[in-house]
């Protein structure tokens, strides 16, 4: 089957009706221009807006738990990375245990304690819950106005092959894979000092990273809600794996109030 990405889907709704109908996607869309992005170039199909990949696509565990306990394997793999975990194998996980960075990561990713995650409940026909494809209304836990679905980002990032076009593979990004095993938060291979590129900071001059949303001027990037609003993200928003309000406002999945970084 020939899968479309969301920005085609809007097509018929921005006076792009022929364009859809003609399942056109080598044009430039002037709706999925901005003026700002200094890598924009109107005669090429790019955007300089990407997608969240913790909504249109499926999670995954970044960094998987030990593979086994007492010689029992903690969780078996099948093909396409799905992990089906064994909860009697990774004992001791109760609610308000202390676990590692690592683990502290996969729950900021849920939005619940590991210990939750190793519940039957949070499963799905043997696969973890953030394997699961995103449902509305059921996933949004956090609430519309709290998760973000699209975001300012250059039309084209640093390496060959990173022209983002607007029905492009390459279109999603998803922030969680910017953290490291110790929780530390990087972009272009260099701990980041704030959590997307901005005019200014380390490195936005000279690498754009293919995984980050990028602000077109210094301080807040905009970003579009899934209540169908818009509002900016300002760069002093915690991304820290005690504070991962950055991680909480893309996981859609993430219960509990959130903050902007305002």
């Amino acid at each position: 089957m020939d899968q479309k990405v969301l920005f085609f889907h809007l097509l018929p709704f921005i006076e792009q009706e022929n364009a859809y109908k003609n399942g056109t996607t080598s044009v430039s869309i002037p709706v999925f221009n901005v003026s700002l992005d200094p890598t924009q170039d109107t005669t090429q199909p790019y955007t300089s807006y990407g997608l969240n990949g913790l909504v249109f696509t499926q999670g995954f565990i970044r960094y998987p738990l030990n593979t086994s306990t007492a010689g029992i394997p903690a969780y078996t793999t099948a093909p396409g990375g799905v992990y089906t975990l064994n909860a009697s194998a990774v004992p001791g996980y109760v609610a308000g245990t202390q676990t590692s960075l690592r683990d502290n990561l996969i729950s900021a990713i849920l939005g619940v304690p590991l210990s939750s995650a190793l519940n039957a409940t949070a499963t799905t026909s043997g696969t973890p819950k953030w394997l699961s494809k995103t449902r509305l209304p059921d996933d949004f836990k956090s609430g519309s106005s709290n998760t973000v679905l699209a975001f300012e980002r250059y039309a084209i990032a640093t390496g060959p092959g990173n022209n983002h076009n607007w029905n492009g593979n390459n279109v999603t990004v998803n922030v969680a894979l910017n953290y490291d095993s110790s929780g530390g938060y990087s972009l272009g291979g260099s701990s980041a000092l704030f959590p997307f590129e901005t005019p200014g900071s380390p490195g936005a001059t000279t690498v754009i990273t293919d995984n980050s949303p990028q602000s077109f001027i210094f301080g807040p990037v905009a970003v579009s809600l899934a209540d169908g609003s818009t509002r900016t993200v300002s760069n002093q928003i915690t991304n820290t794996p005690t504070q991962p309000n950055w991680l909480r406002i893309f996981n859609p999945r993430a219960e509990g109030p959130v903050t902007f970084g305002d």
